[in-house]
């Protein structure tokens, strides 16, 4: 694979950039039927080859196990008075980062006690077989035996991965953590870990010693995610850690809720192999869709009871829209007050959702009572009174791809303890895999000041510069970042009067269908979508040979999707504009090495790879 410069703002650039588009193509001799679509299989091998790369599972040999960094305590410090709390986590050193094992990045804003502990541990034992190690509460450790005689037997709950150990290391810290970068066959793993956390967390709360142990509500975990089947998964290892009732009806009325009939689920699978959906596609929808609910759980005499109103459970499960249906039906957020674990599941499916409603219930955590309700004031902790709860909190974000809007997020966070961001290593490069395509790849980079303007100086960039361009030629698919991108840019194009059919989340499905048929017979030059509707359908939009990427997308994984779209046997190309506010978007489509130099590049110069 070669790199290649050039200087966008000089007009040899659009020249060339006009070639690879296809305006200037040089003509070439007419292959042999034959030729040709050997060379498609085998491009085509190629491709199914990364796609196949997904589901394998990383082969890592787990270290030794040594017991030295793991704090066992760190529960305690919820029931410290504040001052005390302030001198035990006052920061040693300001914000940093460092190489550690297992990861791409470790990055934290201060150096914590609590931080400094971690960051000397990096040889862990596995919390299956050394649970008394991380101070896990004895009622669980026979649940954990049963557990890891099952992972013995061939039947994983989690993977035993030394970046698994140390992300449970950091739960048990109580440490604020992103976890980005998630590969998606860790996901079940780290909603076991989630879940084992939760369970220790309540067991520990609810056996508590400590007089002035609670917070003006009952409810100590909230656990968030966007979609039925991921809080699917997330319920069932919490039941496997804390048992149900045997005949238990709620546990019934779960699966009926919660799991897809098996007509729904067969036909469901039926779909996904007849559309050759991805793995990770397959990983994050599998099973129900549905995007509103809410559960409350509370453990109690040594069993989890499900479906209990939220004012008794120790525990919530619920999605950004379920609770903001609530929220605008009743006004009432009061059960939100004392939590104390806050994790969220997919981020990046959460911001492609709608990341105004995961803010909205975010705001309303550990707010002042509206209500007083029946708290009793001698076991209340003075910090709660004080209106200091949001210093204890712990936040756990966990995502399979990295963004600003999520930087931005974590900042705002006021755990005193800490906080550290993991980024995991990216496992495929895709520019790599494009050029074993044979696929032209362009990178302009465009001018910006601010992260908030970034997007704002692409769209303008594409209007100005890119629509002429583009105009005339056929089988060109332009990507923006959402819908609301088109509604920016949608009056411009009117006034070019520049010929395409739109396909985005806000049209129909007979719109949609048309718009694929009529790009696929030749008779629309161009299609515009977007990102979001990209990420939740995976329509391979077939006679594309020219992708158009206005907004680097936010999940990589739609950039390799872009060339199932393409027939390999001919010339096709992929141009995306950025600016340097996208380094997280890029690094995943062009690997490590290479996104210094796209970041670093100059305004408007053109980086081609081929």
């Amino acid at each position: 694979m070669e790199g290649t410069d050039s200087e966008a703002d000089s007009s040899s650039a659009f020249e060339h950039l006009l070639q690879v588009l296809g305006k200037r193509a040089p003509s070439t001799k007419r292959r042999k039927v034959d030729e040709s679509d050997k060379l498609r299989d085998d491009l085509s091998n190629v491709l199914a080859s990364s796609y196949s790369a997904d589901a394998e599972s990383d082969v890592e040999e787990a270290s030794e196990e040594s017991c030295e960094g793991i704090r066992v305590d760190a529960f305690d410090s919820f029931n410290m008075p504040y001052e005390d709390y302030l001198t035990a986590t006052e920061p040693l050193a300001s914000d940093n980062s460092m190489p550690l094992p297992f990861f791409k990045t470790c990055k934290f804003k201060t150096l914590t006690p609590e931080m400094q502990e971690l960051l000397k541990a990096t040889v862990l034992p596995s919390v299956l077989s050394n649970a008394a190690a991380y101070g896990i509460h004895p009622s669980l450790h026979k649940q954990l035996t049963k557990l890891r005689r099952k992972a013995d037997s061939g039947n994983l709950v989690c993977k035993d991965r030394n970046r698994l150990r140390y992300l449970f290391n950091c739960l048990n810290t109580y440490v604020d953590i992103f976890y980005a970068g998630c590969k998606i066959s860790d996901l079940p793993s780290v909603r076991f870990l989630l879940a084992l956390h939760t369970a220790n967390h309540i067991c520990k709360s609810v056996t508590s010693a400590v007089e002035q142990s609670h917070g003006f509500t009952r409810p100590r975990v909230l656990y968030i995610c966007g979609l039925k089947c991921m809080a699917r998964e997330f319920i069932q290892h919490l039941t496997a850690l804390l048992p149900v009732k045997k005949g238990d009806p709620k546990l019934e009325k779960f699966h009926e809720e919660y799991d897809l009939p098996e007509e729904d689920a067969s036909a469901q699978l039926s779909s996904f192999r007849k559309t050759q959906k991805s793995f990770d596609y397959i990983e994050t929808f599998s099973g129900n869709q549905d995007d509103a609910f809410k559960m409350g759980m509370r453990y109690q005499g040594g069993m989890l009871r499900l479906y209990t109103p939220f004012y008794t459970s120790d525990v919530i499960v619920a999605s950004p829209l379920g609770l903001k249906i609530m929220l605008q039906e009743d006004d009432e957020y009061d059960f939100l007050s004392s939590i104390e674990v806050f994790l969220v599941d997919r981020l990046d499916v959460l911001k492609f959702q709608n990341w105004r409603f995961f803010l909205d219930v975010f705001e309303k955590l550990n707010q002042p009572l509206k209500k007083w309700r029946d708290a009793d004031l001698s076991r209340l902790r003075v910090s709660t009174i004080d209106g200091q709860s949001e210093f204890y909190r712990q936040t756990v974000g966990v995502s399979c791809t990295q963004h600003f809007v999520f930087n931005s997020y974590f900042k705002r966070l006021l755990n005193r303890r800490g906080f550290i961001k993991l980024s995991c290593v990216p496992r495929q490069d895709f520019v790599l895999l494009g050029s074993r395509l044979r696929v032209q790849q362009l990178f302009i980079k465009v001018a910006a000041n601010s992260v908030k303007e970034a997007d704002g100086a692409l769209l303008n960039y594409f209007l100005k510069n890119m629509l002429s361009s583009i105009h005339g030629i056929e089988g060109v698919l332009v990507v923006l970042g959402d819908y609301t991108h088109f509604l920016r840019v949608q009056k411009d194009l009117k006034l070019a009067n520049f010929e395409y059919l739109p396909c985005h989340e806000s049209n129909t499905g007979k719109q949609m269908l048309f718009a694929r048929q009529q790009f696929q017979a030749g008779k629309a030059p161009v299609v515009i979508t977007t990102s979001r509707l990209l990420f939740f359908k995976r329509y391979v939009i077939k006679g594309t040979a020219r992708v158009l990427f206005v907004v680097p997308p936010d999940y990589p994984e739609l950039y390799r999707e872009a060339f199932k779209m393409m027939d390999l046997s001919k010339r096709n190309s992929i141009v995306t504009l950025y600016t340097r506010f996208h380094a997280n978007q890029l690094e995943p489509i062009v690997g490590v090495d290479k996104v210094h130099k796209l970041v670093s590049a100059a305004d408007t110069r053109v980086t081609e790879f081929h």
